[in-house]
């Protein structure tokens, strides 16, 4: 059996969040690497790897509210 085919919603959410949490984990990154780079201790690898991290996290959580915010109607 073929599987089902993907709606036009389907696929538009995807470009939508791909593009929107690729923008803001950038925006993080260089944001939180800046914070991190002014600081007065040494940086280590773990402390890159956690900043990667939470700013991948970040900008998919953003994606996402900003995906649900735009589809609620005023009133």
């Amino acid at each position: 059996m073929k599987p089902p085919a993907a709606t036009a919603a389907t696929l538009s959410f995807r470009r939508y969040f791909f593009r929107q949490s690729l923008i803001l984990s950038l925006v993080f990154v260089a944001m939180n690497g800046v914070t991190l780079l002014r600081g007065s201790q040494a940086v280590q690898a773990v402390d890159l790897v956690r900043l990667v991290v939470a700013s991948v996290v970040g900008g998919c959580l953003g994606a996402l509210a900003m995906w649900l915010l735009r589809r609620r109607k005023p009133r």
